[in-house]
């Protein structure tokens, strides 16, 4: 399955790293959520939904913010 994610920029603070995480709609529980990451996605990473803490794995990336992804 395909997603496209949305940047969650770092507010600044130093904490976080250079980007802390992506919003995304959810396949499982059908939400626009947000996943905390601390770095930069890449593939073979897993992505946890704060809403319903299922995971999807980032199996292919196809742009920096599009990939496919499997659910877990």
């Amino acid at each position: 399955m395909e997603i496209t994610l949305t940047p969650d920029y770092c507010c600044g603070g130093g904490h976080c790293g250079p980007m802390p995480g992506y919003f995304y709609e959810c396949p499982h529980c059908d939400t626009e959520t947000q996943a905390r990451t601390g770095f930069e996605l890449e593939e073979g990473d897993e992505l946890k939904c704060c809403l319903c803490k299922e995971s999807i794995k980032a199996i292919k990336k196809k742009t920096n913010f599009k990939f496919e992804f499997s659910l877990d």
